[in-house]
């Protein structure tokens, strides 16, 4: 299983040469959208649920002519290693990869106190319990 402070290959470098490498920063999963599965109790509810579908409506539409996904919506959240479907990457830029697509070379090469910090953190009630969004939605 991959560890924060990891470092893999995942991909190619920008000239589709050689393996690119990066450093393993948080967990994650993918969530599904659940947008309109609550129930609608009151005026307020409406109003925004009207709102919001008619957004998600324009984004689809406008997907769809452009040739791009357009029929679900998701997204990535942080999460614990072991429920971890994908891996948070920071390198010269950062990523979301699928742990499968990545392949392990070493940890990196911090004083091991460093290193406990930083798994410590990631998995932490801040970024687990919070409803922090890396990225927006992503289609298929």
């Amino acid at each position: 299983m991959l560890q924060v402070c990891d470092i893999v290959y995942y991909g190619l470098d920008s000239f589709d040469r050689d393996r690119q490498r990066w450093r393993v920063d948080a967990h994650m999963k993918r969530v599904e959208d659940t947008f309109g599965q609550k129930p609608i109790e009151t005026v307020e509810d409406q109003i925004l649920y009207d709102i919001i579908s008619m957004e998600i409506l324009k984004q689809k539409l406008r997907r769809e002519e452009q040739g791009l996904p357009h029929t679900r919506r998701f997204r990535y959240q942080w999460c614990r290693p072991e429920e971890a479907t994908h891996v948070c990457l920071s390198g010269i830029c950062g990523a979301i990869a699928p742990i499968e697509k990545c392949e392990f070379i070493k940890v990196v090469e911090w004083p091991q106190e460093q290193i406990e910090e930083a798994r410590k953190s990631a998995v932490s009630d801040f970024w687990l319990k919070g409803d922090h969004r890396p990225y927006g939605w992503f289609w298929e």
